[in-house]
């Protein structure tokens, strides 16, 4: 049996969602327009959550493929480079994206299930860019970018130029607010912490 192509499903999946909605996609949809047995995805392919598992490991491959080093650049520069790296890896699926994330809020299961997800894929995003997410400290710059990823993600959905400058000046408001925080703190510029409330920069 040949390897299956990763990116190859992850693109018949997502058009899947695109023409049919999140509850009318099904593995064997998806494994038809793949062009594959339905055989080859049992066993790793289970339920249509796992699809999103590993939407959420190659954007994330990619993000840090993208990411070039620049020791002179400010931590929030890189976290802002490196949250664009994601959104363009996204860029691909975006009608079945917003499909999906409009359809999800009825499904509350694996809404809860994504949000268990963001957080690793948060701290990657850190680690990758240099911040430490060790100890309390990393803990809560990983939940202040969970608040940061999810605003601008709403901003993205709703961003229809094609150099996506809303979602990256939303980007930026999400940042300063998690940065000024950080500074009321006293934690070095460019430091991002997780506010009380940061679901409206």
């Amino acid at each position: 049996m040949s390897p299956i192509d990763n990116a190859a499903l992850l693109d018949a999946f997502w058009a899947e969602v695109a023409e049919t909605g999140w509850r009318g996609t099904t593995i064997e949809g998806v494994a038809a327009r793949a062009g594959i047995e339905r055989a080859a995805l049992r066993g790793r392919f289970r339920c249509l959550f796992d699809f999103l598992r590993l939407h959420g490991e190659i954007v994330d491959e990619g993000m840090v493929a993208g990411i070039t080093p620049d020791p002179l650049s400010t931590p929030r520069d890189r976290i802002f480079d490196a949250v664009m790296q994601r959104i363009d890896r996204m860029q691909p699926y975006r009608v079945g994206l917003t499909r999906f994330l409009s359809e999800v809020k009825g499904d509350p299961f694996t809404a809860l299930g994504l949000a268990a997800l963001l957080p690793a894929s948060m701290a990657r995003l850190l680690d990758a860019v240099g911040i430490d997410v060790g100890g309390p400290l990393g803990a809560l710059r990983v939940k202040g970018l969970c608040a940061v990823w999810l605003y601008t993600v709403k901003a993205w959905r709703e961003d229809e130029g094609a150099d996506l400058s809303a979602t990256m000046a939303a980007l930026d408001r999400a940042l300063e607010r998690a940065e000024q925080f950080g500074r009321s703190l006293r934690l070095p510029p460019g430091d991002i912490i997780a506010e009380s409330d940061t679901s409206s920069p």
